[in-house]
């Protein structure tokens, strides 16, 4: 995992590669990807995380390619 904050209001983490069809459904509440079955885990963090961003007014998303690997980011 790496988190980087720049000179730019953009910040961003790196992850593992995540599925296309996972990714629309990241900041829903409860949300498991199939990929994480067996781990523990509520499935909330992500949607607090976007009840954060969004209260605040900050763009937020995240970007997944394979060979890349994922990029969660928001912008101040």
């Amino acid at each position: 995992t790496t988190f980087s904050l720049t000179d730019s209001p953009k910040a961003s983490m790196r992850e593992e590669c995540i599925k296309q069809e996972d990714i629309p459904h990241l900041f829903d509440k409860y949300y498991r990807a199939r990929k994480d079955e067996g781990r523990t885990g509520s499935g909330l963090g992500l949607a607090i995380v976007k009840s954060i961003l969004e209260n605040h007014g900050f763009r937020y998303g995240v970007e997944s390619r394979e060979g890349l690997g994922t990029e969660f980011w928001f912008i101040i």
